[in-house]
């Protein structure tokens, strides 16, 4: 992690165990307050001694800060700053003294703070923090934690380190502002910095506050989840086509694995997730139909039409996205719709090792704001389309969790829009997507959890109430198969992980990949017995 290589010589705000300073960025440089210029009135500090090239220049422009005690360890800090150029973003630097480790990121890893630093970046549907939550758990058993209280998404970024030269702790707080709005002045939303000796409360208070920003309910009594959707307690991931187009299962497979597990659990528990059902997985993305290989349509609304006579529901993979840039007219709708970076640069994402060259450079697909009218016009058809002619009941959106801070369309309400047109006139679909951050629990009900080289990163972790109370996951794709640890069309390839934890948000979910159950039938059981006490358990005794 790079850092400056001098002193910045920032004005320093004292108040109780913490140090607070600020620092200003536009897209050409870094702005600081000078030394001792700050005035005081009240609880508020205000500065007009900006400076720039490293401290060593005179800038105009001001910073206000007001710090508000909560009690005799906590504080409300407000930031405010005005440029002559536009701002980016706004850091806001705490410093105290303790010896701690990290608590509050998704992957459950308690990181010790050192010397290195550790960067945190939120929205992360994935690995870091999937709501602007850090706490720290000290040598000493207290808990300090750094919050926002951003009432909508919007970037930021936690960077911890200790101090090379104090050794006391240092984390900056970084809010970047929507690029959509990015002007010369930004007013920050406020941030919540303080200590704790009960670990429970600084949760709960988070939590609540998650609810009441985006209007969240309590699952049960969600409109966006229909009444065959509370009554899932397994997700069966039957996959299809890999990329190099592997075929693991066709229509007519699925449909007979489908009908060998209704011997020992009822079809009604369960959803029948499909990735690579459309053909080469990610390499067909954006370009939705029955494959002829896999057996073309008849054969596909065949196995749709069986799965729902056992009582099973259905839910194919689509990409929200990501596209293939080679298909028909990209440049009049694919082009335009490429997420854009707040400093203009269009987001290449880098690719995975599809085809086992080991060279990591399939560059085939494009990435795509799902909140750009030309690109969700053309997938919102395309699932309500597919959906109407096969009887589909549900779509999964891969990739959903991606956030990138677009300069031309802001992402969320975008997402928010995108599944309301999906669902129109069908309040009985549902529509579920890949990882997960504390917003897009207001587009939808169900999501598929995050991981790591295939180590299951689930959305109740590190707390159950930020998510659990209001909606529901199962595993990702990338869950070996029981047969052979196969993630079947996923890029991984083998992953021992093969079962969920039982746990009231987590839907137990089992993989499929050519003739599994008729390899490891005894195994195949393990989990449906594990889907039976999850209906015991958690479907019929919640009365929540």
């Amino acid at each position: 992690m790079q850092n400056l290589s001098f002193d910045l010589n920032n004005d320093v705000i004292k108040e109780g165990i913490f140090s607070f300073s600020c620092e200003v960025f536009t897209f050409e440089n870094l702005y600081t307050v000078a030394r001792g210029s700050y005035v005081k009135h009240g609880n508020y500090y205000q500065s007009s001694n900006m400076l720039v090239h490293g401290g060593q220049t005179g800038s105009k422009g001001c910073v206000g800060l007001k710090i508000k005690p909560i009690n005799d360890t906590s504080y409300h800090v407000s930031l405010k700053a005005k440029l002559l150029k536009t701002i980016r973003s706004v850091k806001l630097r705490v410093s105290f003294s303790a010896n701690a480790k990290i608590l509050s990121l998704i992957n459950g890893e308690h990181h010790r703070i050192d010397h290195d630093g550790l960067l945190i970046r939120y929205p992360e549907g994935w690995r870091d923090v999937s709501t602007p939550l850090v706490i720290l758990e000290a040598d000493d058993g207290l808990f300090y934690y750094f919050r926002s209280l951003d009432n909508q998404v919007r970037e930021k970024r936690f960077y911890i380190q200790k101090d090379q030269n104090s050794d006391q702790l240092v984390i900056e707080l970084i809010h970047e502002e929507l690029a959509t709005v990015m002007a010369e002045d930004v007013v920050c939303p406020t941030w919540e910095v303080g200590v704790s000796e009960d670990l429970e409360s600084i949760y709960q208070k988070h939590a609540e506050m998650i609810a009441e920003h985006y209007g969240l309910v309590p699952f049960q009594d969600r409109t966006d989840v229909p009444d065959w959707l509370k009554d899932i307690s397994l997700v069966v991931t039957c996959h299809m086509q890999h990329w190099t187009g592997h075929i693991f299962n066709t229509y007519d497979d699925c449909l007979k694995a489908i009908t060998k597990i209704s011997e020992w659990i009822d079809p009604r528990h369960v959803l029948v997730y499909l990735p690579g059902w459309e053909g080469r997985y990610y390499y067909q993305y954006g370009d939705y139909r029955a494959d002829e290989r896999l057996g073309g349509a008849v054969r596909l609304k065949a196995m749709v039409d069986g799965l729902h006579a056992l009582g099973a529901h259905v839910m194919p993979m689509y990409g929200i996205n990501m596209v293939n840039q080679g298909l028909e007219n990209f440049e009049q709708w694919g082009r335009p719709s490429e997420f854009t970076f707040p400093s203009g640069a269009k987001l290449h994402h880098g690719s995975v090792d599809w085809d086992g060259s080991r060279h990591y450079d399939h560059f085939t697909n494009a990435n795509l704001n799902p909140a750009s009218p030309k690109w969700q016009s053309r997938l919102v058809s395309q699932i309500r389309h597919l959906s109407d002619e096969f009887g589909f009941d549900g779509a999964f959106l891969d990739i959903a969790a991606v956030w990138v801070n677009d300069s031309n369309h802001d992402l969320l309400p975008g997402i928010i829009e995108m599944v309301r047109k999906i669902r129109a006139d069908n309040p009985s679909f549902v529509v579920g997507g890949e990882g997960w951050y504390d917003g897009l629990t207001k587009a939808m009900p169900l999501f598929q959890c995050g991981h790591t080289e295939g180590k299951m990163h689930y959305h109740d972790m590190p707390y159950e109430g930020f998510f659990t109370p209001f909606a529901r996951e199962f595993a990702h794709l990338s869950l070996g198969d029981v047969s052979r640890g196969s993630t079947g069309c996923h890029e991984l390839g083998y992953n021992p992980e093969t079962m969920t934890p039982s746990r009231k948000g987590i839907i137990p979910t089992l993989a499929l990949v050519d003739q599994t159950i008729e390899k490891e039938e005894a195994k195949v059981k393990i989990i449906i017995d594990q889907a039976l006490e999850y209906q015991k358990e958690v479907i019929d005794g919640d009365t929540d």
